[in-house]
């Protein structure tokens, strides 16, 4: 059915228009976004970037590979390499664009490509435009995105729009199969698939693999509702159940290896991977601490910690929104006279779902929780049970529409919506705080940027008691903070095991040049009670200035110790090294000389996949005292030397089946549209 939008409907996409605009505005109208998780970089950092990021991540502390992380990494670098470094666009306007803005569209028209893909008789358009709001504004988002998650953001904003296209990949199957297959009895023995098809196959692949490579556990959570669809669609084709499975493998196929290029790598270290990530990630006794929603939370889409969104702080159920599942689940009513019965008991069925799974282990049955961590494939990714929200979200922002539409009553429309208005009140009143909140960079973190971009050497700088969210860093000048030495709490604890003369030669072998006490601009780091005391910042600053080996070289907001002696990069312990270069983060060229044998020490945390490579002969590292990397170096000869993070060829083989994968999929799409224009 044709859809024509009226100036009644253009009416309502105002309204929903100036809501989104109202709730969002505060990202685009600051100077920065700041908040949560989401990270601030210098302008050393941005101008390090390469468009393909290595598996080796040398900013992070003691660097460490980026396993699990590539995928957003990789992303990343494709909006900073191309629009910041290339064409010299403000880094802020970028992230703004890339990260935000897109959430802000997507999140609000893929559930309406979903609606229309659910129900494509109805023509009114108003439905669709509150399924958009409701999804884009509800307080699980807005909690993520407020806490600077737009990983989490992002992949969430486009679980509608890949839920949408294996629908319309399992209609085109039973086109194929129902109407079809039987008029072309001659064609039976053979495959089924189409070329449209295998175009809907294509679609479905490369929408997942968008999400895959945004976040892969909002990605399984989006095929757990696809595979949920197909379960509940079965009876429509049980005779060609296989045939639909095995095509909606091939977009799982094709999305994989799209994603081949972080997958690869994953696969090969993830034994590794798994026991650096320790119990805290993969322990089911680590669930019930994260399981912060109970099941009156879940099913009402009220995020336990809405407002405020401090970690741990949960709240009461609100009343009001226990409005939102007797709406959604309401749709039950209409059951009889509805032409997508199919379709509306699956919404409500995987809002069930997502309830049940997003309140973990609380009662009731928080048991079965705990077992499908154990024992499910994939599910340990879910100790924070919050992530299945996205089920919950998408059924209600399809299922309360539906109620709406099916009262026939317009009024209930603008009643609904300043209802909504209501319910999260705190985000149209501009009062939720992380990313919403507005901010500037402090000028100190941005003096201090420039003061350590303008030394060419390789140091580290230490910060205690913790890394301010504004710290620089670089593969350049990494940084880190204090409990990689100590965990002490207190300044005084800290001190008593810091100033030490093994601690002191730890920290030479570490390459720390600076040690700082951080600026508490947003009242983060020197808190007791959750209030922030600028007396503990006085007492950490007064015990450091007693240790003899810092050196005190400024004061004030921000206050900087240089250490009496630090190590390089690299550096030999019988021996010259009349030079080195970084090629890329997991590969240097050093140039060694060496009478004796000799050790290779390499500051960078140890990984038994570094290696030295000269002439046909390759040495693994050894682990030293500091936990760096150590290589057994013969004597005799002057000669540059390869030290490379070996697990990097598992990216390079991933990344050409990616692109090799993505060629294809291109050739296919120019040939498709070829043979269209022939045959018009």
């Amino acid at each position: 059915m044709k859809r024509k939008i009226t100036t009644y409907n253009y009416l309502w996409m105002a309204v929903v228009f100036l809501i989104l605009g109202k709730i969002f505005s505060a990202w685009f109208v600051s100077p920065e976004i700041i908040g949560g998780d989401w990270p601030t970089y210098s302008l050393e950092f941005l101008h390090e970037q390469r468009i393909f990021p290595s598996l080796w991540s040398t900013y992070r502390g003691l660097g460490g590979a980026v396993t699990p992380l590539l995928n957003l990494e990789t992303f990343q670098a494709f909006l900073v390499v191309p629009w910041v470094n290339w064409l010299g666009l403000p880094w802020s306007l970028v992230y703004k664009v890339g990260w935000f803005g897109l959430f802000v569209i997507l999140s609000f028209l893929s559930p309406i490509v979903l609606w229309h893909s659910i129900f494509p008789r109805v023509s009114s358009w108003w439905p669709a435009f509150l399924a958009g709001l409701i999804y884009s504004t509800n307080t699980y988002i807005l909690m993520v995105t407020g806490g600077g998650q737009m990983g989490v953001a992002l992949a969430y904003a486009v679980a509608p729009l890949v839920l949408a296209s294996f629908v319309k990949l399992y209609e085109s199957i039973y086109i194929s199969f129902s109407v079809v297959i039987p008029a072309k009895a001659g064609i039976q023995s053979g495959s089924p698939i189409g070329s449209g098809m295998t175009e809907r196959a294509i679609i479905a692949g490369l929408a997942l693999g968008f999400q895959l490579m945004i976040d892969p556990r909002i990605a399984y959570v989006t095929m757990i509702a696809v595979g949920f669809y197909y379960m509940v669609e079965k009876a429509r084709l049980p005779q060609y159940y296989l045939w639909s499975a095995i095509i909606l493998g091939s977009s799982l196929v094709l999305a994989a290896l799209l994603n081949a290029f972080w997958l690869l790598p994953t696969a090969a270290t993830a034994s590794r991977t798994v026991s650096e990530l320790g119990a805290i990630y993969t322990s089911s006794s680590a669930v019930p601490f994260f399981s912060f929603a109970d099941f009156s939370h879940a099913l009402s889409l009220l995020h336990p910690n809405w407002p405020e969104n401090v970690f741990g702080k949960t709240y009461f159920l609100q009343p009001e929104f226990l409005v939102l599942p007797i709406l959604a689940y309401a749709s039950l009513l209409f059951l009889k006279k509805a032409k997508s019965r199919r379709e509306i008991i699956f919404f409500c069925l995987l809002g069930l779902l997502g309830a049940f799974l997003a309140k973990g282990a609380n009662e009731p049955f928080g048991g079965v929780y705990l077992w499908l961590f154990e024992h499910v494939p994939g599910f340990v990714m879910f100790r924070d049970p919050t992530k299945w929200y996205v089920l919950i979200a998408i059924s209600y922002s399809i299922l309360i529409p539906y109620t709406l539409a099916r009262l026939g009553k317009t009024v209930l429309m603008a009643v609904f919506i300043l209802f909504w208005l209501f319910t999260i009140r705190q985000a149209a009143l501009g009062q939720l705080g992380g990313t919403f909140a507005k901010r500037n960079v402090p000028k100190e973190y941005v003096e201090l940027a420039n003061f350590i971009a303008r030394q060419p050497e390789f140091f580290r700088t230490l910060w205690v008691p913790k890394q301010p969210r504004f710290s620089p860093v670089s593969d350049l000048h990494p940084s880190f903070f204090s409990e990689y030495i100590t965990s002490a709490s207190t300044a005084a604890g800290f001190v008593e095991r810091f100033d030490t003369p093994d601690t002191q030669g730890r920290l030479e072998e570490l390459a720390v040049k600076y040690v700082v006490i951080p600026y508490d601009a947003l009242g983060e780091i020197f808190l007791d009670d959750r209030q922030y005391d600028p007396k503990q910042r006085q007492e950490w600053e007064r015990y450091l200035d007693n240790i003899k080996w810092l050196k005190k070289l400024s004061s004030g907001s921000i206050t900087v110790y240089e250490t009496s002696r630090h190590n390089d990069h690299f550096w030999v312990s019988d021996g010259k090294i009349s030079g080195y270069r970084m090629l890329s983060p997991d590969r240097y060229e050093v140039t060694l000389a060496t009478k004796t044998p000799a050790v290779l020490y390499f500051s960078e945390g140890f990984h038994p996949g570094w290696r030295v490579r000269f002439g046909s002969e390759t040495i693994v590292s050894r682990k030293t005292s500091a936990g760096l990397n150590s290589f057994v170096i013969p004597g005799g000869f002057t000669r540059d030397i390869q030290v490379f993070f070996y697990p990097e060829v598992y990216v390079k083989w991933g990344r050409m089946v990616s692109i090799v994968t993505l060629a294809g999929v291109a050739v296919f799409v120019i040939l498709q549209s070829q043979r269209r224009r022939r045959s018009l």
